[in-house]
């Protein structure tokens, strides 16, 4: 891939409409892509054959990410809270295993359970994945107490009598600090034996190579821009603000050697496989639309805003405001009509509207089976969700 300027026309162009001079990216495939067409990338930029292009120095052309193909697998290390009958934390320490670093594999992280997964460029399979690493939570967690339940809850308490008599390790804040793409944005450091809360993420990593914290922004900004704002219209009313005052606040992420990790979305989006694969589509949007057309949904300001306040109601003016364009990016994305229908009812009026959002056993089918392969189970995906009839105050 590169960036170019078309120069002249070849034998074929399809579609037609470029002109001499547009300025736009050569995927190496025979595509073109008008940067001046923003979303158009996906599936209608112009297919040239022996046209005339000029290239333009001074970009790194393996970052100029064109469309979903062009995105490298993506990969987790979602958190998960256990709690038992009377809705206690259960430290993950009683039920996991320790850390060793393999992937995939679950263990645990502090008082959460944590597992990686097989990356895949699938998302279908991604969230085979993920069911994988809940159902060994699940059934590890029953394992040590019958009336262990998982809970979509990003924020749980725990007991500081307890916490005093814990070993550093049980106690220490597993998560390293991020780096942020946002000036002047601090993480509130804190005393995990103090602490009295503990909290649980959904992250998510994109093998795109090694990249630069210069490289790297773009990326992150455009995410919180699509998947981060739409996050918190589809399920911020059953969020917990507290989460974010201590992480997973705006432009959080690592660089790891794969690529990035996107680690501001919360666990709240494992607790329906619907809306997880909604949460990672709205993350590869953001990845193609980072050098395309930034800015598309919102600025850096009213995403970091929203984000950080869990601002449910600008989120929802935004989206209502620019559904049309939205609308079209997850059809692209989605390919059936039916699954970016279900998505945008999801993001407009929230989750937990729609869904059982407090089934996470049920919904994953963690207990009496029926998953299908590639998440073909009924229920299991956005294309094959049937959503409850909104209610009627909605």
């Amino acid at each position: 891939m590169k960036l170019a300027t078309y120069t002249g026309a070849g034998s074929r162009i399809y579609p037609s409409g470029l002109q001499v001079g547009d300025v736009g990216i050569y995927t190496g495939d025979a595509r073109f892509v008008r940067l001046s067409d923003g979303i158009a990338f996906y599936g209608v930029s112009p297919t040239l054959t022996g046209a005339v292009l000029s290239d333009i120095g001074g970009h790194n052309s393996t970052k100029m990410l064109v469309s979903r193909t062009d995105v490298g697998k993506f990969g987790a290390d979602p958190e998960v809270l256990v709690v038992d009958g009377g809705g206690k934390v259960i430290p993950a320490w009683n039920f996991l295993p320790a850390k060793t670093g393999r992937i995939p594999e679950t263990f645990w992280d502090g008082f959460q359970a944590e597992f990686t997964i097989t990356p895949n460029a699938c998302i279908s399979y991604v969230v085979d994945h993920i069911r994988g690493g809940l159902y060994d939570v699940y059934h590890a967690a029953k394992l040590y107490d019958a009336n262990a339940r998982l809970t979509s809850a990003c924020v749980v308490q725990v007991d500081k009598k307890s916490l005093a008599r814990m070993s550093p390790e049980h106690t220490a804040l597993g998560c390293a600090p991020s780096l942020n793409v946002y000036p002047n944005t601090q993480q509130l450091q804190a005393d995990g034996r103090r602490l009295d809360l503990r909290f649980a993420g959904f992250h998510v990593h994109i093998g795109l190579g090694r990249m630069t914290e210069d490289e790297a922004m773009p990326i992150v900004k455009s995410i919180d821009q699509i998947a981060g704002v739409c996050s918190v219209a589809a399920l911020g009313e059953i969020e917990d603000s507290r989460r974010r005052i201590f992480y997973g606040r705006a432009g959080e992420y690592r660089l790891p050697e794969h690529g990035v990790e996107y680690r501001t979305l919360s666990a709240v989006g494992l607790a329906h496989p619907a809306v997880t694969s909604l949460l990672l589509t709205l993350v590869r949007i953001g990845i193609c639309l980072a050098f395309t057309c930034p800015n598309a949904l919102c600025s850096d300001a009213q995403a970091q805003d929203i984000i950080n306040n869990n601002d449910v109601v600008t989120a929802r003016s935004l989206v209502a405001k620019l559904g049309r364009q939205l609308t079209s990016w997850l059809k692209t994305d989605l390919v059936y009509s039916m699954a970016a229908t279900n998505a945008m009812q999801l993001i407009t009026h929230g989750a937990h509207n729609l869904l059982d959002m407090d089934d996470i056993e049920g919904s994953w089918m963690l207990i009496n089976g029926g998953w299908r392969p590639h998440a073909e189970a009924y229920g299991a995906s956005l294309k094959n969700t049937t959503l409850e009839r909104l209610k009627p105050w909605l």
